[in-house]
Protein backbone atom coordinates (compact mmCIF):
# COMPACT_ATOMS: atom_id res chain seq x y z
CA UNK A 1 0.00 0.00 0.00
CA UNK A 2 1.23 3.59 -1.22
CA UNK A 3 1.56 5.64 1.83
CA UNK A 4 3.78 8.50 0.50
CA UNK A 5 4.39 9.97 -2.69
CA UNK A 6 7.40 12.55 -3.90
CA UNK A 7 7.12 14.10 -7.08
CA UNK A 8 9.60 16.38 -9.12
CA UNK A 9 9.53 18.76 -11.86
CA UNK A 10 11.86 21.01 -13.46
CA UNK A 11 10.36 24.44 -14.99
CA UNK A 12 11.33 27.33 -16.81
CA UNK A 13 9.43 30.07 -14.74
CA UNK A 14 8.33 30.68 -11.04
CA UNK A 15 4.56 31.14 -12.89
CA UNK A 16 4.84 27.84 -13.77
CA UNK A 17 5.96 26.76 -10.20
CA UNK A 18 3.44 28.25 -8.35
CA UNK A 19 1.05 26.53 -11.29
CA UNK A 20 2.12 22.97 -10.11
CA UNK A 21 2.04 23.74 -6.41
CA UNK A 22 -1.41 25.31 -6.65
CA UNK A 23 -2.88 22.26 -9.17
CA UNK A 24 -1.47 19.42 -6.01
CA UNK A 25 -3.12 21.93 -3.15
CA UNK A 26 -6.77 21.67 -5.27
CA UNK A 27 -6.27 18.38 -5.77
CA UNK A 28 -6.13 17.42 -2.31
CA UNK A 29 -9.67 16.52 -1.17
CA UNK A 30 -10.96 15.08 -5.03
CA UNK A 31 -7.63 12.80 -5.09
CA UNK A 32 -7.83 11.23 -1.27
CA UNK A 33 -4.31 12.79 -0.31
CA UNK A 34 -3.24 15.42 1.91
CA UNK A 35 0.07 17.28 0.86
CA UNK A 36 2.22 17.35 3.47
CA UNK A 37 5.10 19.16 1.32
CA UNK A 38 5.36 21.51 -1.56
CA UNK A 39 7.65 23.89 -2.66
CA UNK A 40 10.73 25.14 -4.98
CA UNK A 41 13.98 26.31 -5.58
CA UNK A 42 15.35 28.76 -8.03
CA UNK A 43 18.81 27.51 -9.79
CA UNK A 44 20.17 29.88 -12.17
CA UNK A 45 21.98 28.81 -15.85
CA UNK A 46 25.32 30.30 -15.91
CA UNK A 47 27.52 30.23 -19.15
CA UNK A 48 30.86 31.24 -18.91
CA UNK A 49 30.16 32.64 -15.06
CA UNK A 50 27.57 34.91 -16.75
CA UNK A 51 23.88 33.93 -15.50
CA UNK A 52 22.04 33.57 -18.92
CA UNK A 53 19.04 32.42 -17.74
CA UNK A 54 16.78 30.12 -14.63
CA UNK A 55 15.42 26.90 -13.69
CA UNK A 56 12.68 26.07 -10.88
CA UNK A 57 12.46 22.51 -9.47
CA UNK A 58 9.47 22.20 -7.80
CA UNK A 59 8.44 19.32 -5.24
CA UNK A 60 5.38 18.01 -3.73
CA UNK A 61 4.63 15.19 -1.32
CA UNK A 62 2.18 13.67 -1.31
CA UNK A 63 0.52 11.52 1.84
CA UNK A 64 -2.12 8.48 1.38
CA UNK A 65 -4.40 7.35 4.63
Amino acid sequence: MLIEETKKFQVETEAEATKIIDEYKAGQNKDGYNLSKAGYTRKPIKAKREIIGETFTVTVTKKFE
